[in-house]
């Protein structure tokens, strides 16, 4: 893993929380840990500030944010960044699956 520490931060944790819709109080959660491969200081760019989904049990994707075409995977939460062309880290996808 590479590590810019100047720039960034080479590994971000956070907790995902599901609930059934079925009013029973069934609920789930996971630890998600990103270890980033290349820190740089170029921010990814989201066109919207907060994306909303929904993923149903066995479903396919809802949500999907200009995530380029990954033909054969299911994506759920997607996003890309820009970056210099110019530079080794210009195509960077982000995923939630």
């Amino acid at each position: 893993m590479l590590e810019d520490q100047p720039n960034g931060r080479p590994q971000w944790r956070f907790t995902v929380f599901a609930q059934d819709e079925g009013g029973e109080g069934l609920v789930g959660y996971a630890d998600v840990q990103v270890n980033l491969k290349d820190i740089n200081d170029n921010a990814p760019i989201f066109p919207q500030g907060i994306y909303f989904g929904n993923v149903t049990e066995n479903g396919t994707a809802v949500v999907a944010m200009d995530g380029g075409g990954l033909k054969g995977e299911r994506r759920v939460l997607e996003g890309t960044h820009q970056d210099s062309p110019e530079q080794r880290s210009a195509t960077v996808k982000f995923s939630f699956r």
